[in-house]
């Protein structure tokens, strides 16, 4: 996939015969790509300069970027995982606890300090 200009790209197939995408999602700061591959039974995330493949979903998995793109909670068939992004990925712990809110998102009170 390459953004309009063909500057930006990042490669979808990874030699897998039929990965069979689902669907695709680009975060609002149209830095980062989560793709659904059913086949694989997985969602990647992926950077658009090609720097940063990470598996973050096993199976049906329901995403959501926060408005400002800097979180992405996952919710698969394993439990909720809440990634930061930046550079590389960061996986943030999701506890009991004390929490806090960012929009619509409840996080670890760590994540918001």
């Amino acid at each position: 996939i390459l953004d309009a200009d063909g500057k930006r790209g990042v490669r979808l197939s990874y030699g897998e015969p039929n990965p069979n995408y689902v669907s695709l999602a680009l975060d609002p700061t149209e830095h980062w790509l989560v793709v659904h591959r059913q086949l694989a039974g997985n969602v990647l995330l992926l950077s658009l300069d090609g720097k940063s493949r990470e598996e973050v979903g096993i199976g049906f998995a329901q995403t959501s970027f926060s408005p400002s793109g800097r979180f992405l909670l996952v919710h698969d068939s394993e439990k909720p995982k809440l990634y930061e992004l930046a550079a590389v990925p960061k996986s943030i712990e999701l506890t009991a606890g004390i929490r806090c809110r960012i929009g619509d998102y409840e996080l670890p009170r760590s994540a918001c300090e």
